[in-house]
């Protein structure tokens, strides 16, 4: 860490929190702040935007200054925000409000990698992560059609039984009259049998004395008994009576 006095104020820089063009310091993540004298001795709640710093002659940093390291860090992490890929932001990243990038391999962002510090990114890329979203959100479309469409036949279906029930009610209202139907038809058809029993009864109570007529006619009829040598030859013959009369 870098101190200098200028009249009244401190300026403090943290290693490996700047960067270094011709004599002036870019603060690349709050490492830069002037505060009074009196406050020096506590140093919070750095403003998080990037800005260019110019310093005395006396702070100038120049890049061989800086350790090995860090600059090879910085380096690195200029290659990351070069050609690396965008993230799902680390908590760093998402803190400030930066640009989350990283390379393949790799399990830090690049301004982790800038400040040396640990990094918590998933490396998650933002365009999978796109994809992601747009998949859900595809998927929750066909999720409420398929509920939609599932309603839609599950009334239906509700319909249909209720057509069901009624054709299943008529068929068995059909079976019941029909059964009632033939049940009276079949008691008609004994009542009126039972009435052709009793006239053919009645039938035969008549036909024997008829027949005894009948039989009684014929007797006479064969019997010697009947002379009908009175009549006149000419009856048999179709002729005239008169021919009794004279006999």
């Amino acid at each position: 860490m870098y101190m200098g006095r200028q009249a009244n104020l401190v300026i403090v820089v943290h290693d490996g929190e700047v960067g270094h063009h011709g004599s002036t310091l870019i603060r690349k993540a709050s490492a830069v702040r002037r505060t009074p004298l009196s406050g020096h001795s506590r140093l919070n709640d750095y403003n998080r935007t990037c800005i260019p710093v110019h310093l005395p002659a006396f702070l100038d940093v120049s890049e061989k200054s800086l350790p090995p390291s860090t600059i090879r860090r910085h380096k690195a992490a200029d290659g990351i925000d070069q050609f690396g890929f965008e993230v799902m932001p680390c908590s760093r990243c998402e803190k400030r409000g930066a640009i989350c990038k990283m390379v393949e391999g790799k399990k830090k962002c690049g301004l982790c990698v800038r400040l040396g510090r640990p990094c918590d990114v998933t490396g998650t890329p933002l365009n999978s992560l796109t994809r992601i979203i747009t998949e859900a959100k595809r998927l929750d479309q066909r999720e409420a059609e398929a509920e939609e469409l599932l309603s839609r036949r599950r009334e239906a279906l509700r319909q249909a039984q209720r057509e069901l029930d009624e054709s299943l009610s008529e068929l068995e209202s059909c079976r019941k009259r029909k059964r009632d139907l033939t049940k009276k038809g079949a008691e008609m058809t004994r009542r009126g049998l039972d009435s052709l029993e009793a006239l053919e009864r009645a039938e035969q109570a008549e036909v024997p004395q008829e027949q005894l007529v009948i039989e009684d006619v014929n007797s006479l009829v064969h019997s010697d008994i009947l002379d009908l040598s009175f009549l006149d030859p000419s009856f048999f013959d179709g002729g005239s009576s008169s021919g009794v009369v004279g006999h």
